[in-house]
């Protein structure tokens, strides 16, 4: 009867222990479980983080590329005008075609290559300047060559550019009424109203 109480009293400890294993099995594995959901949560949340950051460095390279293509076509269009502003001084320089025409378009063209660099840039905010009292200097224009032309033909050529031409009999060899040389000489920047002396030999009206 003895061994039978030691028996049962030994049953009942081993199933309390088996209990205790248990219940500290369960315990271990929930807290795995939570450990390992804690982790795939943070996995994930940097997974989606890194994939937003790729999208939107992907976003400005585009933008940046875009940029860029812009920055090529308006360099490409400002190397044009800026050629076709030489090509029209040049033919001014030679007394080629209309020298008024050729000098407006050559004027239009500079003005215009200084006027696109601001265009597309942002303004920054700041404070509204006060107008200024004064006016803006006016550009200045080429002196044309008006050399071996009549004096008529060059005084006109002279004026039509907005010059003062002046003219200076000059003793010596030459055709009669034709301009013998000029002052400024061809090519030179002179504001409009400036005068321009015209020598004519003296056989001439």
């Amino acid at each position: 009867m003895t061994m039978s109480t030691d028996q049962v009293a030994e049953q009942v400890k081993l199933r309390e222990l088996v209990r205790d294993a248990a219940a500290k099995e369960r315990k271990v594995l929930s807290l795995s479980i939570m450990l390992t959901i804690v982790l795939l949560a943070g996995g994930f949340s940097w997974i989606a983080y890194s994939a937003n950051k790729v999208i939107s460095l992907k976003a400005e390279q585009a933008q940046l590329t875009k940029d860029i293509e812009k920055k090529k076509i308006e360099r490409k269009r400002l190397t044009d005008e800026l050629d076709t502003a030489t090509a029209a001084l040049n033919n001014v320089a030679n007394g080629i075609g209309d020298a008024k025409q050729q000098a407006k378009t050559a004027l239009v063209v500079v003005s215009k290559t200084q006027e696109s660099p601001r265009t597309g840039n942002p303004k920054l905010p700041g404070p509204t300047p006060s107008p200024s009292p004064t006016t803006s200097p006016s550009p200045c224009i080429l002196i044309p060559k008006v050399t071996g032309l009549s004096f008529t033909e060059a005084q006109q050529a002279i004026r039509q550019l907005g010059f003062v031409p002046i003219r200076k009999d000059q003793t010596g060899p030459g055709a009669p009424d034709r301009v013998l040389y000029q002052d400024p000489v061809v090519g030179v920047c002179r504001l409009a109203g400036s005068e321009v002396f015209l020598y004519v030999p003296s056989g001439g009206k």
